[in-house]
């Protein structure tokens, strides 16, 4: 088994490696130094269909999603169950390791990068069945015994891989890890000589911070003298209580080893310890550099024109509340750069108004009637949309809106528009006012209003689930028993196969919406945390026989909601509430509680989600006479 010659030379479409060195010649085909994976260049229709369907498996692998490409795998070795390319991939898989040429050199020396399932770190590579199926296999077939020794000094390399990441929990922990792409070549430009651009930056990053006192890890400066020590890549990064990621271009942020760390950065479930520099200014689109993975996640982003601010951010100092808003404003009028947040207008004609970041109101009638209208996106930073400031604007379909936002008008919006908030839900309730009974009428007029969602862990942090995300796919929180509070956003269609298997300490799961849509969500196998919840509605039932129905997705009954309602005889809480307000003192003589002076009222059921119910909200029920 030898080199094959640059004649043959092809690109290893796990790897990427391309180097003619970079591939031993076999009895049947070649096979990549870096990663394992066989090539044949002539094969029979069976073989083709069998190296397609492993293609997509490796292209899983290079995603890193392990438990995708574990399916594909395992489906070819039922149909094909010698196929070496098969088997080893399906052992990757299984042990959450790729492949990526070396960080130092453009050799086919491989990386040992991702060994995600660090919990099967005490197990031997060698002694797992996928490992010893290949050497039958290639016993079976009489190959070259130079390749079993080569895949099993493969397997040795993921067990040090394996074994580096399981110990590093005692080696010393680094403030920050700095995350960037540091040749000039990419996949788009393989030949491209030199350094990127982001190199520099980073430079001076790592030397400020290193000015600041923190302890930081760069690759190119700390592992300068350890070019053979990959391994410590990983290891450091464990230890890391913060990554900087640093990007100026896309390709640069998906270029292999650069994925490769913030992809175990979000695996270790630290998303609220990731820092991201766009190196842009702040009116250049910052967040359009950054792959969709990192954008859904509504990360903190940090610019051209914050450089400072990121320094602060990262190294944890804190100034007065105060000086920073009042610092905030000041450069948002002498910059309007700040914030990369931009709004606009589109027209049915294609036009687009852009509303720049800066504005902090929509005035009164801004845009009232304007039937050339379709979509509006208001910027962040707008604090206040003025009363009618897009009535009758009667094909304004859909309209975002910005977290930064405490105040709207009446009738701001036509009633048919779709409304996006990208804040909490909470922080809603307070902006629209008070709402009328049972927290079930808005008094501001819109047809739908559309929130962001979270997962909530039990250290307080959470993830961001955007409003318009679909699905959550399968496996995504699998075994994270660390999450205690699902909020679902309302785009949600469906949940997938184990997406939330194992999570036992989630003891609140909520869903802003009616029942009826929550009914027409697709909830997949091994979810018993949603199909064990009863989203259970309520009623009001009045001394005339009319009943009020309370749907489910209501989490308080305010207070003075139904204060002094004579006519109330029973209620039945729907099994989302939480709290049931009071209000007044005894020294005032004055009570407004939610309930408060419902005379009539003999019998209520408080579901067990409630846990918060005010002083007075039942004050003066003197008929009560069943609690359940």
């Amino acid at each position: 088994m030898g080199d094959f010659s640059r004649e043959s030379m092809r690109q290893c479409y796990t790897c990427g490696n391309n180097e003619y060195t970079g591939f031993y010649k076999a009895d049947d085909g070649y096979v990549c130094k870096c990663c394992g994976v066989w090539y044949k260049p002539e094969k029979t229709k069976d073989e083709i269909a069998t190296e397609t369907k492993c293609e997509i498996g490796y292209n899983h692998l290079r995603q890193y999603e392990f438990d995708k490409a574990r399916e594909i795998f395992k489906n070819v070795i039922l149909e094909k169950n010698d196929s070496i390319n098969a088997l080893w991939g399906l052992l990757l898989a299984r042990f959450g390791v790729v492949f990526i040429k070396g960080f130092f050199d453009n050799t086919a020396e491989p990386v040992y990068c991702f060994p995600e399932y660090d919990e099967l770190g005490a197990i031997d590579v060698i002694k797992s069945r996928e490992y010893k199926k290949i050497m039958s296999v290639l016993e079976e077939n009489d190959e070259d015994l130079q390749l079993s020794f080569f895949y099993e000094a493969k397997a040795k390399e993921m067990n040090r891989a394996i074994k580096k990441f399981t110990e590093s929990k005692a080696s010393t922990e680094r403030d920050v890890f700095i995350c960037v792409k540091i040749s000039a070549a990419t996949e788009q430009d393989p030949k491209a000589e030199g350094k990127a651009e982001d190199y520099e930056y980073a430079m001076r990053i790592y030397n400020d911070l290193q000015k600041r006192g923190k302890n930081v890890f760069f690759s190119f400066v700390t592992l300068e003298n350890e070019v053979s020590s990959d391994d410590l890549i990983w290891v450091n990064l464990v230890k890391s209580k913060k990554m900087l990621l640093i990007g100026s271009r896309e390709e640069y942020l998906e270029s292999a080893w650069v994925k490769s760390e913030w992809k175990r950065w979000l695996f270790l479930e630290r998303m609220n310890d990731m820092y991201i520099c766009s190196m842009k200014h702040a009116n250049e689109n910052p967040k359009d550099i950054l792959p969709h993975e990192l954008r859904k996640s509504s990360p903190q982003i940090y610019t051209l024109d914050t450089y400072e601010k990121m320094l602060d951010d990262i190294c944890g100092v804190k100034k007065a509340v105060v000086e920073s808003v009042q610092a905030e404003k000041a450069e948002r009028i002498k910059n309007p750069r700040v914030n990369s947040a931009d709004g606009e207008i589109v027209y049915k004609n294609g036009k687009v108004d852009v509303l720049k970041y800066g504005i902090a109101k929509i005035e009164d009638n801004a845009y009232s009637g304007n039937n050339d209208i379709i979509s509006a996106v208001i910027p962040e930073g707008v604090t206040e949309i003025g009363k009618e400031a897009f009535k009758g604007c009667g094909r304004l379909m859909t309209i975002k809106l910005p977290g930064s936002l405490e105040k709207i008008g009446s009738n701001a919006f036509p009633s048919n528009a779709k409304v996006y908030f990208r804040g909490e839900e909470e922080k809603w309730h307070k902006i629209i006012g008070a709402r009328k009974k049972g927290n079930k009428n808005y008094s501001q007029p819109c047809e739908s209003i559309y929130f962001n969602g979270k997962i909530v862990y039990s250290d307080n942090r959470e993830d961001i689930l955007e409003y318009d995300l679909e699905e959550i796919a399968d496996n995504a929180y699998s075994g994270k028993k660390n999450i205690v509070k699902v909020i679902l956003p309302v785009g949600i269609k469906r949940i997938g196969d184990n997406a939330f298997d194992g999570c036992v300490n989630i003891k609140d799961i909520y869903y802003p919406l009616k029942r009826a849509e929550w009914e027409k969500i697709s909830i997949g196998c091994n979810n018993e945390c949603f199909t064990n919840v009863a989203h259970i509605d309520g009623k009001i039932v009045y001394t005339d026989g009319r009943e009020e129905v309370l749907e489910w997705g209501i989490t308080e009954i305010e207070a003075g909601a139904y204060n002094k309602n004579e006519d109330i005889v029973r209620v039945v809480l729907p099994s989302s509430v939480k709290s049931i307000s009071g209000e007044g003192s005894l020294l005032s003589g004055y009570f407004s509680g939610a309930f408060s002076g419902c005379i009539r009222l003999t019998s209520i059921a408080i579901p067990k989600s409630v846990t918060s119910i005010g002083d007075s909200a039942f004050r003066g029920c003197s008929g009560l006479a069943s609690i359940t």
